[in-house]
């Protein structure tokens, strides 16, 4: 179950890591591969070791990228893509706020 809350997440670390990568070789944006290779590390570690339910806690506080990322998402993709991007953080906000409150175990 833990695996389908963190989909989303790492699917947009995946792409976020897939469109960096090609800035970085196209336009030669250097600045961006230490926050590049940050996120792989981060999403390798909770893919592999850590707990899987904490990426979006460790990705979102800690990758300036994956949050540039999901703002151009929003700013350029359909709206398809901008529904499905709303409705899985607004839930993801609003579960967790009664689960957390409920003292279940979110993260």
């Amino acid at each position: 179950a833990f695996f389908l809350i963190a989909t989303p997440t790492v699917l947009l670390c995946v792409s976020t890591l897939w469109t960096a990568t090609k800035r970085v070789v196209r336009e030669r944006k250097w600045a961006l591969v230490p926050m590049l290779l940050h996120l792989a590390a981060v999403t390798a570690i909770c893919l592999t070791v850590a707990n899987v339910q904490i990426i979006t806690r460790m990705v979102l506080s800690n990758s300036p990228l994956f949050v540039w990322h999901v703002a151009a998402l929003l700013q350029r993709g359909g709206v398809s893509m901008k529904k499905a991007l709303l409705v899985y953080w607004l839930g993801y906000f609003c579960v967790g706020t009664a689960a957390f409150s409920l003292f279940l175990p979110w993260t």
